[in-house]
């Protein structure tokens, strides 16, 4: 049972939740019908921009009615929650279905259906941007319905999900236009359909890899799939629905469907054309058929846990290391924490773990009353079999390192006796061992350990000072890894294809598509890239290969081309030079052989200065490598394919270098790094072997990398700042809030030692410690009371008004009991229990317990109002609110957790909801089968087949006479009867008037309008017969 109201529905039980809200099952009150009702998440609703969007686009989103569409009933606020109420559905959805076998027949009544619902939301300006199984849900056996139209684009407007230039969606079915990040139309959701029917058709995924970003490049990169054999009459199909490009695409719903269609003669619709793998050890039979979850019908429809690049391969990414830097900072005090596990050798927590497994097994039960006095314990004797048991286990499993379970046991022992100092320290281990395994793996890029530490650890110490520093650290080193494997991938594409331009002969032309460029595009990236060197060097010996073969046919010219176009990638490189001179050798002798050496040497110097003159000209207008033909780099290449040894073009090349050396470095300053890449990658173009090239782009990197680590230090104190406000926002009544505060603010001091506003929040915390404070004295909390001013004084010790509070304390605490006797509390307590807030009267007797230890008035209200719980919980069940039943035996067993019926019930509770369930899910059924009977009855009526419309409503009337359903269809069929009556009267026949008259009568006796007829029909007849007497 939910803790809120909203107004016309009664809530029953959460179904799901997501990360951005939470599904309920409800009844609407006014239509008797069933619903699912998201409710987003107080942290969204306050955003106001994000509620204003919402609302407005949600509204247009319950405009979609199609057959095929999951229905919106209701999109609404109240009390500042947003809320969608939307159709239930139980029939489970696609993911499970998917795994079984799937003949042809469902395939393709499913691909109808859905090219039909996503035609009819393209005409209407949507884009679903996430088709896949689990998005596709069930409302009957051929009934498929498509889920999760809306969100997408009110998120788009608040959250950032969808902005250009990041991925959405879930990899594995995205579209290429997806997977780059650009805007997306229905064409893109026709690939991701494309993708299913392949998933469908053959059980595997087109596009599969370890990772989301590996994922997302084959879809831009790897060639469409080969069907086999068997399948091979769908291949032109397919390869239209995964064609890279939208314009080569199918453009509608319908053409692709047709399309599909054309072959469904080449095989029968029983066929199940590839059996489904077995069931993975472990895997209970049948796991992957739809089933009744709750969780996964319309709660699952709604649910965001798939948004923004997840990844849809649960295996585990690669180990990957941290940079230097990223150790540097885990260790240098940006997001520090416990370096190392205690040692099981000290005297820490482990130890003690010893020590009370010892004392547990050794003394037994009654030495270990003992112990735990000794430890601090206030645990009742009855409690004390309990927590021996528990501390045994979590001693246990803490010696054998399993962390989670003993923190699980740990806290039992703390709900058996708060005080507990051997539990304490256990958990105070544990939150450290958790810390040092977590910084472990991230420093030693077991990214996908951590992040799973980080998820137990954050069970256990959600409000753990640590917590929010591990995720941050976690994400950082995330972030570098997928920009790595960005890298990485885009790396081996280029080699894959330098490789193969250097196989077909491409060495350097035609343009941009040639070995040389390639390998070019990998040093730019990196410089010191030992395959790309290698290439370059195969790559130098081919081209110097081709040459001499153009000396042997005397073919000088083309032999320099190469040679020139070879220099770019080593000019000092012996076997170029070597190779030069024997073009030089050759076609001396060659022109000497014709007489012609003189006029050559003179040509060629002319030419020469005249190249030497155009480059100068080209160096004064700026113009060093374009445009194309006119630039001074292609013609200092000129110059050195005449004259290899010219010094002048030599020094040019070198001028270029150190131009571009020095935009990189003001870019550089400017933090521009795109502008300070380009600039190497100049520089590696101009003079590939320059001495300062990898020391400049390792600066680069180092560069850009400490601006992402400042920024995301920057983010993360902002985060602080923003947590630590929201803290104080909270701090009124609650002192761990304002102690989370001051946590949160002197880290943001660790971070930023002169932050003004970490100093101005430490002085609003003491300002909270001190509102607490007196609102605790009026409370009577007085211990809590001198714990938050001893805060508040040690944060602002130079306050008066907090040091005269301090010392008046006592005498505060004096003047308060006196006022505060036991009559005066056992009166307000009664009152409570009397108003039926049986918790607060529970609470309200145990407050007065403490104060008046022997008072009988105070036990005896408490177990009366630990019984009224259990009572209330009993009713909430009967009723199916298992929330609330479950949340009332909490609170009993809470407090007294021998209470007679609160245990037993609680563990019928699952079965009483089971039970529940399958009642509830057989009255869906009923209404189902009722709604299909009115609809008969209603389609009857619409073609004019009263007899045929009775007989649906004497069957409603037979099986379900109490539902709406039949109700309407009874107005629908009087008004019908009323019709018919009256159009046969306009036509003079008045038996058949009279016939509808009767029967709507039967029907409806009580409407006013069948005695008017009766007259009319009585009056016809008989003018009638007058005019036949006529005759």
């Amino acid at each position: 049972m939910a803790d809120f109201e909203i107004p016309g529905y009664e809530i029953y039980e959460r179904l799901g939740r997501g990360g951005m809200a939470t599904v309920y099952r409800a009844l609407h009150l006014n239509l008797d019908r069933e619903v699912a009702i998201k409710v987003m998440d107080a942290s969204m609703s306050a955003d106001e921009n994000f509620s204003e969007r919402f609302i407005r686009e949600a509204r247009i989103s319950a405009r979609l009615t199609h057959p095929h569409i999951l229905q919106i009933y209701d999109v609404n606020s109240f009390d500042g929650m947003n809320y969608i109420a939307m159709e239930y559905l139980p029939g489970g959805d696609m993911a499970g279905l998917i795994r079984g076998p799937l003949t042809q027949a469902i395939i393709y009544t499913l691909m109808e259906q859905m090219t039909d619902a996503l035609d009819y939301a393209a005409s209407h300006g949507y884009v679903h941007r996430d088709i896949k199984p689990s998005n596709i849900m069930l409302r009957g056996d051929t009934d498929f319905v498509l889920a999760d139209f809306g969100i997408a684009k009110a998120a788009d407007s608040g959250t950032q999900m969808t902005q250009t230039g990041l991925m959405v969606g879930t990899p594995s079915y995205m579209s290429p236009e997806q997977a780059k990040g650009v805007t997306v139309d229905g064409r893109s959701d026709l690939y991701s359909l494309g993708v299913l029917w392949f998933e469908m058709t053959t059980k595997k995924l087109p596009f599969d890899a370890d990772s989301a970003v590996s994922t997302a490049v084959k879809h831009l990169t790897e060639d469409i799939p080969t069907l086999p054999d068997e399948l091979a009459a769908y291949q032109e199909f397919l390869n239209k629905a995964l064609a890279k490009s939208a314009d080569d695409r199918f453009q509608s719903g319908r053409e692709m469907f047709q399309a599909l269609s054309e072959h469904r003669s080449n095989f029968q619709d029983d066929a199940v054309l590839v059996e489904p793998e077995p069931v993975p050890e472990g895997e209970e039979p049948g796991q992957g058929e739809p089933s009744f979850d709750p969780a996964k019908t319309s709660a699952a429809a709604w649910s965001d846990e798939t948004r923004v690049s997840q990844s849809s391969s649960s295996r585990p990414s690669r180990p990957y290391k941290l940079s230097e830097t990223s150790r540097e900072r885990l260790s240098s005090g940006f997001h520090t924490g416990a370096r190392r596990r205690p040692a099981k050798s000290s005297s820490g927590g482990v130890f003690k773990a010893l020590l009370g497994l010892a004392v547990v097994g050794a003394l037994g039960f009654g030495g270990y009353y003992y112990y735990l006095q000794q430890q601090g314990g206030t645990a009742s004797t009855e409690d004390l079999r309990n927590v021996t048991a528990e501390l045994a286990e979590a001693y246990s499993a803490l010696n054998d390192e399993n962390l989670d379970k003993a923190a699980v046991a740990f806290r039992k022992v703390l709900s058996l006796d708060s005080s507990n100092a051997a539990a304490q320290q256990g958990l105070a281990d544990i939150e450290s061992m958790y810390t040092a395994d977590i910084e472990q793996a991230i420093a030693g890029g077991e990214l996908d350990r951590a992040s799973s530490l980080i998820g137990d650890y954050g069970l256990h110490f959600i409000d753990g000072g640590s917590h929010e520093r591990l995720k941050s650290a976690l994400a950082l080193a995330q972030q570098e890894q997928e920009l790595e494997e960005v890298q990485s991938e885009r790396v081996k594409i280029l080699l894959d294809k330098a490789m193969s331009a250097m196989n077909d002969g491409r060495l350097f032309e035609p343009k941009r598509d040639n070995a040389y460029e390639y390998f070019m595009q990998i040093t730019a990236l990196n410089a010191g890239n030992s395959a790309a060197k290698r290439g370059l060097n195969q790559l130098m010996t081919s081209a110097l290969d081709q040459a001499r073969g153009h000396i042997g046919e005397k073919q000088f010219a083309a032999a320099r081309d190469v040679i020139n176009q070879a220099r770019g990638i080593d000019p000092a490189y012996p076997a170029l030079i070597a190779t030069q001179q024997e073009v030089e050798s050759a076609e001396e002798a060659e022109l000497r052989r014709q007489n012609r050496w003189a006029e050559y040497t003179e040509e060629r110097r002319g030419t020469l200065n005249r190249l030497l003159e155009d480059a100068d000209r080209q160096l004064t207008a700026e113009q060093y490598l374009a445009p194309e033909g006119d630039n001074a780099y292609e013609t200092y290449l000129a110059v050195l394919e005449q004259d290899p040894d010219s010094e002048l073009a030599t020094r040019g090349l070198e001028n270029l270098a150190t131009i571009f050396l020095a935009r990189e470095k003001a870019a550089l300053d400017g933090q521009r790094f795109d502008d300070a890449e380009q600039a190497l990658a100049d520089v590696s173009r101009v003079v590939p072997n320059h001495p300062e090239l990898e020391a400049r782009q390792a600066g680069l990197r180092a560069a850009r990398q400490q601006y992402e680590e400042a920024s995301a230090r920057d983010a993360y104190v902002a985060d602080l700042l923003n947590e630590a406000q929201s803290n104080l926002e909270n701090a009124p009544g609650n002192l761990e809030a304002s102690r989370e505060a001051q946590r949160l603010y002197e880290e943001v001091l660790s971070q930023v030692p002169d932050s003004s506003a970490a100093i101005q929040g430490l002085s609003d915390t003491a300002e909270a410690y001190f509102a607490f404070a007196k609102g605790a004295v009026q409370e009577g909390d007085f211990e809590s009371a001198a714990e938050a001013l001893n805060s508040a004084t040690a944060l602002d010790p130079q306050r008066n008004d907090i040091i005269n509070m301090q010392s008046q304390l006592a005498d505060i605490e004096a003047a308060w009991r006196e006022q505060n006797n036991e009559e005066q509390l056992l009166a307000d307590a009664s009152s409570l229990f009397k108003d039926g807030n049986y918790s607060e009267a529970a609470e309200a007797y145990s407050r007065v317990a403490e104060l008046y230890p022997d008072s009988s008035s105070a036990t005896e209200g408490f177990e009366q109002s630990v019984a009224a719980l259990v009572a209330g919980a009993t009713k909430a069940a009967a009723s199916g609110k298992f929330d609330a039943a479950e949340t009332m035996l909490d609170y009993a067993l809470s407090y007294s957790p021998d209470i007679e019926g609160a245990g037993e019930l609680k563990a019928q509770l699952p079965e009483m909801q089971q039970a529940w369930q399958q009642e509830q899910q057989a009255r869906a059924q009923a209404l189902e089968q009722a709604n299909q009977v009115s609809t008969r009855g209603l389609q009857a009526i619409a073609n004019g087949d009263l007899d045929a419309a009775q007989a649906a409503y004497d069957e409603l009337m037979a099986d379900s006479p109490d539902l709406d359903v039949t109700s309407r269809l009874k107005l629908q069929l009087r008004d019908a009867y009323l019709l018919a009556t009256r159009d046969e009267i306009n036509t003079q026949a008045y038996d058949l008037a009279e016939d509808f008259l009767l029967r709507g009568k039967t029907l409806a006796p009580d409407h006013p309008d069948w005695a008017e007829l009766e007259v009319e029909v009585e009056i016809g007849k008989s003018s009638s017969r007058r005019r036949l007497g006529e005759f």
